[in-house]
């Protein structure tokens, strides 16, 4: 006996012991039922009786009174009053009735009897009782509580009627009617609630027996497909597609394995669009991060050469912050679109090839198997050319670009994350290039990147250990006196010596540091000018570089405001020098960044003034106190003429604008004349010193 079937005994027995247990509880609350029904039968079988005795007994009095009625009429008609006091007082005699009343045809007493003289037992009920003692048709009626009863019978002349007699007489406790009647209730009600209980008795027989054929014949018919279909259940739970045939077997195996394939079908639907959910980027539709994981992973196991590109959007954010997400989210649709276009053009025949988007503004293209170098190229930079078009939204012109990183799946074992993150080294060397380009990923990256991370470990402790420093570098007006300092900060650290500040505050920036750093460079700096003076006995004015991502949100300002009203240095004193790419992130709170400073009476240069796209612009729309010319222009001067005159022209500019000029990279004394005589405010550079502890500072440096 296998153990399905040794199952299916186990499942009788104990449908057999349910069985009988629900038989007899329903055995003992029938019984319980009928028990509790038997006072309510009483008290129906008690009112049936009395009213059945009622009615019988009002019948009875009609009768009498129809009777008595013809034996009053001779009297009645001779107007016979002790023959009719004689045949009224017999008639009453009956110590049943309880009235015998006669009236006339207007209603009114001729004679009467009562067996008691305090009640009128035909003024009560309900009715017009002068209408009934008028009536000319025989009306008996029955008291509310089946205890009397009343009758009119009309005694009747040759062409009307005469008088009405009327009788009230009491019921009587039994009567034959009303005793049959009982009698048969009480039968029936033996009757059935002996059939009931046999009945149930046969039923529960009877349902065993089903119950127990039913069981066995389950038994067989499910036993035989049951290997089959768990078998089916195994293979779908292991991802197999599972199909059974549902033409053969018994009705209840077809109807199972009909079920079966109904399910696995919805089961497959289901994994395909979960699939598409957790594998489909909801904005632009285009595969995602998983997607493009998943498929790396799957060719670089195969060993399969693939080579990916890492687009970034540049300038997206400023899309966002301007126009709004919706736009934001539309823009992304529609450089999906351009990319999708420019990789998969009519020329190629590239069906491995995948575009997905991992998420903001980034997004990847996967070309398996790799193109040559030179098309590689060209395909890069045909994407870069498209997501740089105008894109039009809501009548809104949409300006973005786009920095390429490629990378190639080496035969030495990649990994998908490692190969992820070379594209993206490789993006980012492309965005510090000046953007709009593609750089392919290449080991000195690498080495990059680890320089960077050793670096971010040891610069966060910096502060704390007292491994940073600031130097000074005098800023010398037009004739030649010191008039100001730049403050800059040095980093020496016991492991890695000496870092210039291009290499770590770039770091600083990437992870977040730079604001505390900026804040100690104005703290420290603050403090040192505070007392110190130059040779004239003034103090020299300060300063200090800001960076861009403090343009982003007002907490270093309100950090820089607080840190000079602590130190009691002028503010007219503090020059702060913005580039123009802090300008660029968010124009908006940039103005209101630079009108905060400048109300506080700090002064806001420019710095680097004439490597941007919209310096003018921005000469236009800030208000500034000065420029910055940037050393690439200084150090053309006097050989290179369109650098001289381009220095001449800013300078020119800068005066019928009222901002003051500084000058740096002055390392020529050609220089410095050539640009004092233009008019300019300031000179820095290495002609007058380079930047030193202030002790070592000289105040006055000679022409």
């Amino acid at each position: 006996m296998s153990w399905f079937n040794r199952l299916t005994v186990r499942v009788c027995l104990i449908l057999l012991g349910l069985l009988g247990a629900v038989t007899a509880s329903y055995y003992s609350l029938v019984q319980r039922a009928l028990d509790n029904q038997a006072p309510a039968l009483e008290r129906h079988l008690a009112d049936a009786r009395n009213k059945t005795a009622a009615g019988e007994t009002a019948r009875s009095t009609l009768d009498a009174a129809q009777i008595s009625a013809q034996v009053l009429q001779s009297a009645l008609a001779r107007d016979d009053r002790v023959q009719l006091q004689s045949l009224v007082e017999a008639i009453g005699s009956d110590h049943w009735i309880r009235q015998v009343s006669l009236y006339d045809d207007m209603g009114h007493l001729v004679v009467e009897h009562r067996a008691s003289r305090l009640v009128d037992y035909s003024l009560q009920g309900e009715g017009d009782v002068a209408a009934l003692r008028r009536s000319k048709v025989p009306i008996y009626r029955i008291a509310a509580d089946s205890r009397n009863v009343s009758a009119w019978a009309p005694i009747w002349g040759e062409q009307a009627p005469l008088a009405t007699l009327f009788i009230n007489r009491v019921v009587r406790e039994h009567a034959i009617t009303a005793d049959t009647l009982e009698n048969q209730v009480r039968e029936v009600w033996e009757d059935l609630s002996s059939s009931l209980m046999v009945g149930l008795t046969r039923g529960a027989g009877i349902a065993l027996l089903i119950n127990i054929a039913a069981i066995l014949w389950l038994s067989r018919e499910i036993g035989r497909p049951y290997d089959r279909l768990a078998a089916a259940f195994s293979g779908l739970g292991k991802g197999r597609r599972v199909r059974l045939r549902t033409n053969e077997g018994p009705t209840e195996s077809r109807r199972l394995s009909d079920r079966f394939n109904s399910m696995a079908s919805d089961l497959e639907q289901a994994n395909r669009q979960v699939r598409e959910i957790a594998f489909t980027d909801a904005v632009t539709c285009l595969p995602n991060r998983a997607a493009v994981m998943q498929r790396l992973t799957e060719l670089l196991d195969s060993k399969d050469p693939a080579a990916l590109l890492f687009v970034d959007l540049d300038d997206f954010k400023r899309v966002n912050d301007v126009f709004g997400h919706d736009v934001g989210d539309e823009t992304l649709r529609c450089v999906a679109s351009r990319i999708c276009a420019e990789v998969r053009s009519k020329d190629d025949s590239r069906p491995q090839d995948m575009v997905a988007r991992l998420g903001g503004d980034e997004f990847v293209v996967l070309l398996t198997p790799p193109p040559p170098e030179r098309a590689l190229n060209k395909i890069s930079n045909r994407i870069i050319r498209r997501v740089s078009q105008v894109i039009e939204i809501e009548n809104r012109d949409i300006y973005v670009g786009a920095s390429v990183g490629v990378a190639i799946a080496s035969d030495r074992g990649s990994e998908a994350d490692e190969l992820l993150r070379h594209a993206d080294m490789a993006m980012y060397q492309a965005k510090n290039a000046g953007k709009g380009q593609a750089i392919q990923f290449d080991s000195n990256m690498q080495v990059d990147a680890d320089r960077m991370g050793v670096i971010e470990r040891h610069l966060r402790n910096a502060i704390a250990k007292r491994e940073l420093r600031v130097e000074y570098q005098p800023i010398l007006n037009a004739a030649y006196q010191v008039a100001g300092y730049e403050a800059l900060v040095r980093w020496n650290n016991p492991i890695l010596g000496d870092v210039s500040p291009g290499e770590f505050i770039p770091v600083a920036e990437a992870y977040g540091m730079i604001g505390e750093i900026d804040l100690w460079i104005a703290k420290t700096s603050l403090r040192a000018l505070s007392d110190f003076h130059v040779a004239s006995g003034a103090t020299p004015f300060l300063s200090l570089n800001m960076s861009g991502q403090h343009f982003v949100n007002d907490v270093f300002t309100i950090a820089l405001l607080e840190c000079l009203a602590a130190s009691g240095f002028d503010p007219r004193k503090l020059h702060v020098e913005i580039t123009e790419t802090a300008l660029l992130r968010d124009e908006e709170k940039a103005l209101d960044i630079v009108e905060r400073i400048r109300g506080g009476g700090v002064q806001v240069y420019l710095d680097d003034f004439g490597t941007g796209f919209s310096s003018r612009s921005h000469l236009a729309n800030f208000q500034l106190d000065g420029i910055k010319i940037d050393v690439s222009f200084v150090r053309g001067i006097p050989h290179d003429d369109g650098k001289t005159n381009l220095t001449a022209g800013i300078i020119s500019l800068a005066r019928s604008l009222d901002l003051h000029v500084v000058a740096e990279g002055v390392e020529e004394q050609v220089q410095a004349d050539f640009l004092s005589s233009l008019g300019c405010d300031y000179l820095q550079g290495w002609r007058f010193g380079k930047a030193a502890p202030l002790p070592a500072v000289r105040d006055v440096i000679s022409a």
